[in-house]
């Protein structure tokens, strides 16, 4: 299990690649980096928003409000505690 910091990195990490590759917008790609760096992750949540950002990926393919509705389940992810 990794450490919060450790979660916290993971799901940075993830972003920054989404935004290398032209899958994420900047302004969505800055909105989830914010928000990463306030979130304090449950056990198995960095796991959970990194499948979330794959399927971001997929909506991008999709009609806008697919898209919208998966970044919004991302950010909700950052926010669920247990």
């Amino acid at each position: 299990m990794c450490s919060p910091g450790e979660d916290q990195l993971q799901c940075s990490l993830a972003v920054q690649r989404l935004m290398d590759a032209d899958l994420l917008l900047p302004e969505e790609g800055d909105s989830l980096l914010k928000e990463i760096e306030t979130w304090m992750p449950a056990a198995g949540s960095a796991y959970q928003f990194i499948k979330a950002l794959e399927k971001i990926t997929l909506a991008d393919h999709c009609d806008v409000s697919l898209r919208e509705l998966t970044l919004a389940a991302a950010v909700a992810l950052l926010h669920r505690t247990s």
